[in-house]
């Protein structure tokens, strides 16, 4: 397999440095799958697998940049680099959100184990060590629930302080100290979710939430746009198939066995049937999204009513009963924020195939398609009259018999 990879990637090298000398713009990723295609499709004769002499590598590399010189422009081409672009882009885009939250990660276990493995040693000062475990627990709390504001925001970390403090006061630090690690952990993730909860019911009330992404509104209208964009493609791509349906049957019934099969209207075809998968997938997975949108967005104002509703103007509530419901609101527009994340993936994936609406010149022409349209409204005529009458003999002879 590591052959395989050397020899391909060999290839494409050196067919990357002939295609940009002659100014043809082709990724790496296209090249090797029209490597891998030559090889395959040449009967032996140009094998990639095992070692490979340098005559066959220059033939391989020829025969590839060939293929792309002859294509630019070319529908069969292009099908090839959409298809490969497409999910080149979908693949390193979901890549590139699992390394971003793999890092986050990282960093919040980092600082998860700063507060953890905190020990109180008694020579040490009290205020400056227990100032400064509480300073980790809110740039902990601040940084896993999605309120990074409020470490560089002075109004937005006064305010995130005040609910941490409601929620978890400095003096309750010693006990703190005492629980085992896994509880100290288990007590981080339920303060993080209640202090954004506490923060959310405060903007609510018009109290505060400086800083606070507004997580419903701009996702579905984000969701909204895509889809919108999905759909128009999808309905201009489904207009140019049945264009070149109607053409290609047309010119079919019009063609001798030995003329010319069309080959670059049935590649054109095919493109925009490729083009018609592929935004038809992207659309499935923009409205899966919406579904859970709309189930999150529903719990978000259902856990917001049933805080303002408990509370109400109640000037104490019983922690056991509201802390859940600040926890599940806080949770509720942390997902909310991860939806939003996944939606810019599709909206990145969709700008890769909108590149490819229209990336060749087409032999389809508006003559061609007035001649089908023509051609086709001409039978339908025909078909619904039927044949013209022919003159029945035996009724005719009757009738001049009649008339003498």
């Amino acid at each position: 397999m590591e052959e395989i990879d050397n020899n391909t990637r060999k290839v494409v090298a050196e067919a990357l440095r002939v295609c940009r000398e002659r100014g043809h713009e082709v990724s790496p990723t296209v090249l090797a799958f029209i490597a891998r295609a030559i090889s395959i499709h040449s009967e032996g004769k140009l094998k990639l697998d095992g070692p490979i002499s340098a005559a066959t590598l220059t033939d391989i590399v020829q025969a590839t940049e060939g293929r792309v010189s002859a294509g630019v422009g070319d529908a069969g081409l292009e099908s090839i680099k959409m298809e490969v672009e497409v999910e080149r882009a979908y693949i390193a885009q979901g890549k590139q959100l699992q390394e971003e939250a793999k890092n986050k990660d990282e960093d919040l276990m980092s600082k998860a184990f700063q507060v953890t493995s905190s020990r109180y040693k008694p020579e040490t000062d009290d205020s400056e060590f227990f100032t400064q475990l509480y300073r980790k627990i809110f740039t902990y709390v601040a940084s896993v629930s999605g309120m990074e504001s409020a470490l560089t925001d002075h109004e937005a970390e006064s305010e995130t302080l005040a609910a941490l403090d409601s929620v978890f006061p400095q003096h309750g630090l010693r006990r703190f100290l005492s629980l085992s690690r896994e509880d100290k952990s288990a007590q981080l993730n339920e303060l993080q979710a209640i202090v954004l909860g506490i923060r959310i019911f405060n903007r609510a009330l018009g109290k505060g939430g400086v800083g606070l992404d507004e997580p419903i509104g701009p996702l579905e209208s984000q969701a909204r746009r895509l889809e919108k964009s999905l759909k128009t493609m999808i309905a201009n791509a489904q207009m140019e198939l049945d264009q070149y349906e109607l053409v290609i049957e047309a010119k079919a019934c019009a063609l001798r066995p030995t003329e010319d099969p069309m080959p670059a209207l049935r590649a054109e075809h095919s493109n925009r049937l490729v083009f018609l998968d592929l935004a038809h997938f992207l659309l499935e997975q923009v409205e899966k999204g919406f579904e859970t949108i709309d189930l999150l967005a529903r719990q978000y104002e259902d856990e917001q009513h049933s805080v303002q509703e408990l509370v109400g103007t109640r000037q104490s509530v019983p922690k056991e009963k509201v802390y859940p419901k600040l926890h599940a609101l806080g949770t509720a527009h942390m997902l909310l924020l991860e939806e939003r994340r996944t939606l810019l993936v599709l909206q990145r994936v969709t700008d890769v195939l909108e590149q490819f609406s229209a990336s060749f010149e087409p032999a389809l022409t508006l003559k061609d398609v007035q001649e089908a349209q023509t051609a086709e409204l001409t039978g339908a005529i025909l078909g619904e009259a039927g044949p013209p009458p022919h003159p029945d003999p035996v009724a005719a002879a009757y009738d001049n018999h009649a008339e003498m």
